[in-house]
């Protein structure tokens, strides 16, 4: 209705032609007289179409992020592993000298002393003032601490 009052302004035709001049721009143009019929998809259907693909997404591939779970794990960051760090830094001489080299992975431990081994190679100030590489194997209980440390000669 409000295309043939704009038209009968600008045109200042009659009632009767705008509407006919109306009727023959939509046959031109595939517009169907009547809304229902139309092919235009409502919006409300396009959103709820996308809504379900993402849902579908993300219930067939779930996130790559796990929740750790276990107490003693390497940081995703540096490979590090904070109860290892902890001991270091309340035992070492000269802490602040510290530069790790090299973390194994956490591995789990079938003993009844220990549940966690991992390795680490670091270097560090000893108490002549020079540098070492040290090499160890550091044993963890099952509530995170460090319970037993063992060196590893490298051949």
């Amino acid at each position: 209705m409000e295309a043939i009052k704009l038209y009968r302004e600008e045109t200042h035709c009659t009632l009767q032609e705008a509407v006919n001049h109306i009727n023959n721009l939509k046959k031109t143009l595939n517009i169907p007289n009547d809304p229902e019929k139309s092919n235009v998809i409502p919006l409300w259907k396009i959103v709820s179409g996308l809504v379900a693909i993402v849902l579908v997404i993300y219930l067939l591939f779930p996130s790559k992020k796990t929740v750790q779970t276990e107490i003693v794990y390497n940081s995703e960051w540096d490979g590090s592993v904070s109860q290892v760090q902890d001991y270091l830094r309340s035992h070492l001489k000269d802490y602040d000298s510290y530069q790790a080299i090299e973390w194994s992975k956490v591995t789990k431990v079938d003993a009844p002393q220990w549940k966690y081994a991992v390795r680490h190679k670091y270097r560090a100030r000893n108490s002549f003032g020079g540098y070492m590489i040290e090499n160890y194997i550091f044993y963890l209980d099952e509530k995170g601490a460090v319970v037993s440390i063992r060196a590893v000669v490298d051949k």
